[in-house]
């Protein structure tokens, strides 16, 4: 007969955890999750960023593209020669009405103290010390075959009028017709997502014709984040059709048909405040100028900022320096 041994167990295998060891495994469990979730809200922080810089690379470049454009473009009068000889058959009511006429200046570069007086800005709170531009130019191609309702200048070439057309019609011999436009851009509030945060924004409006009266369509906001812009015009002295020195745009009493380029700057700040941070930085519009840009509530916050510059020929401009000087010779 075979007998059983009896069964002896370990006490020590059958011990759970110590105090120690378990304050221990769970001291170690939460560095483990700290560092997991310090590297979670890190990278997050990191893409939020990320993502507010590159829209702020985006709005700032479509902002510069919309204004030197502008720029580029300033005192176009179709085909026409010379800046002589331009009248109008049109009243402008409005007390806006010097910018919108081209015998006063292709470009207007004011402050927004200077628009706010200016009925067509009524009730709109432009943000103070940010610019307002005006340009005044012809826009597309020439035509034969005017629309109704439409501001076009009428040239011969050497001269022209702004006229204003009820109906369809034809352009008379040896004239031709180019649509007439006048642009505004400027800085206000924005709050188009409802959230109830108010930002900077560049806003447009433009001269039309509605209901046979010249009015102003206000195109509503063109670029979120833009808190200011700047225009230096590049000055040519010497009348060889290059910029000598630039001066701020604003502030520039000089004759305009020297001005040959044009340096445009953008302020751009980020649509989403991080609270993790504190914007202290200045910024300047205005390289090699004292003349420093307003922050627009920059300074101070949790919002990114940046300045985009960029340098464009005011060819019309300096089409006419040449043309002038060609008739001297």
């Amino acid at each position: 007969m075979i007998r059983k041994l009896p069964t002896f167990r370990s006490t020590h295998q059958q011990k759970g955890f110590s105090l120690i060891e378990l304050m221990i495994g769970l001291v170690l469990g939460l560095f483990v999750i700290a560092v997991v979730v310090t590297v979670f809200v890190q990278s997050k922080r990191n893409f939020t960023q990320d993502e507010q810089v590159a829209r702020m690379q985006e709005n700032g470049r479509y902002a510069l593209l919309l204004l030197s454009r502008e720029m580029a473009h300033a005192g176009f009068l179709g085909g026409m020669s010379a800046a002589d000889n331009v009248t109008t058959a049109e009243v402008f009511s409005d007390t806006c009405a010097a910018w919108f006429n081209p015998m006063e200046k292709p470009v207007e570069i004011v402050t927004a103290a200077t628009a706010n007086d200016q009925t067509c800005f009524d009730g709109e709170a432009l943000f103070s010390d940010t610019r307002v531009m005006v340009v005044k130019r012809t826009k597309g191609k020439s035509t034969t075959t005017p629309l109704a309702n439409k501001l076009y200048f009428r040239t011969s070439g050497q001269g022209g009028t702004i006229i204003k057309t009820a109906a369809a019609g034809t352009t008379p011999a040896g004239f031709e017709d180019w649509e007439y436009t006048v642009e505004i851009y400027y800085i206000k509030g924005d709050d188009s997502d409802g959230d109830g945060t108010v930002l900077p924004g560049l806003f447009r409006k433009r001269l039309i014709v509605s209901g046979g009266a010249i009015s102003i369509a206000d195109d509503g906001l063109m670029v979120p984040g833009i808190r200011n812009f700047g225009v230096q015009y590049g000055v040519d002295s010497s009348g060889d059709g290059i910029a000598n020195q630039y001066e701020i745009a604003h502030s520039f009493s000089g004759d305009l048909s020297k001005v040959v380029s044009s340096r445009v700057s953008v302020l751009v700040g980020s649509t989403v405040e991080d609270t993790a941070t504190t914007n202290n930085k200045n910024y300047s519009l205005y390289p090699n100028s004292v003349d420093t840009a307003s922050v627009a509530g920059l300074t101070g916050s949790g919002y990114y900022g940046r300045v985009f510059t960029t340098t464009t020929q005011t060819r019309n401009m300096a089409y006419r320096i040449q043309i002038s000087s060609l008739s001297k010779r």
